[in-house]
């Protein structure tokens, strides 16, 4: 990464140009998988953002992948490109948004993604936020568009002791997904969670709980 700090201009605080490549290989050390990317990203004074970004992607199949039902990508070895334009506004703010589309090649056809983000910090002890986001897929064995739509709620009872909960649904499955989680910080270095998951499923105009898990995590520090 290379980052400027403009001093002949007052309106962008930092511009950062960026690389980054990811690979994944089989135990015969050949590739799988292949991500490389390069980003350009400014910061205005004021700390809302833009970013636009362009990747070439790579994903060897040894079989043929379902990813959808009657969907079917052929095995091969698949390489596309990718674009992204990315922009928001700080969190500085009582409340900020945010706008992401991502389009380009995808396997052996087309994607394209859109998505939408708002948060709203309606004090120092409650934060309020959603997301929705459209996948738009193009493939010689199929078209579909899939659905999600998130929502968040964090409660900041003291500095201590905060409630976030989740919930999110996608119209491929139907269903509901719903995280709730308590964080207590006892002491600094030491903490305890306690995080429920619950699984929805839609039944035409009704909710059918599937799936229910209670968890519990303590973690402690010890100096000496």
């Amino acid at each position: 990464r290379y980052r400027w700090r403009p001093e002949q201009t007052t309106w962008w605080r930092r511009i950062d140009a960026r690389g980054n490549a990811f690979v994944v290989t089989d135990r015969d050390n050949a590739a799988e998988s292949v991500d490389v990317s390069g980003t350009l990203s400014m910061v205005t004074e004021g700390g809302d953002f833009l970013s636009v970004s362009a990747s070439r992607e790579r994903e060897r199949l040894d079989a043929d992948f379902d990813i959808l039902d009657g969907v079917v990508i052929p095995a091969g070895d698949f390489w596309w490109p990718r674009y992204e334009v990315d922009l928001g506004t700080t969190t500085s703010r009582p409340w900020d948004i945010g706008a992401e589309v991502r389009w380009g090649d995808f396997y052996d056809g087309s994607r394209v993604d859109y998505e939408l983000s708002a948060n709203w910090r309606t004090s120092p002890n409650l934060t309020l936020g959603a997301d929705l986001e459209l996948n738009d897929v193009d493939l010689p064995a199929g078209d579909f568009i899939t659905r999600i739509v998130r929502g968040r709620v964090k409660v900041f009872f003291t500095p201590d002791l905060s409630w976030t909960s989740s919930a999110q649904y996608d119209s491929v499955s139907d269903t509901v997904g719903v995280n709730s989680r308590v964080r207590w910080i006892v002491r600094p270095g030491s903490e305890v969670f306690v995080v429920l998951n619950q699984a929805v499923d839609r039944e035409e105009s009704s909710f059918r709980v599937t799936d229910t898990t209670l968890t519990t995590k303590v973690g402690l520090t010890f100096r000496f």
